[in-house]
């Protein structure tokens, strides 16, 4: 929890932890949307992939 704290305040974070931090971020269902045009206009974010039905 310490290391998430950090993040969120900016302060340095290894590299590795953040890819692990978001690996798992993205096995959760987060899909990060980079900077650039597309529907909503809008800059670099991330939203919760939508479900597939099966």
């Amino acid at each position: 929890m310490d290391t998430i704290a950090r993040f969120k305040r900016g302060e340095r974070v290894k590299e590795t932890t953040i890819d692990s931090m978001r690996t798992a971020l993205e096995g959760a269902g987060v899909e990060f949307i980079p900077e650039g045009p597309y529907q909503g206009d809008g800059g670099p974010g991330a939203r919760l992939r939508p479900h597939s039905e099966g």
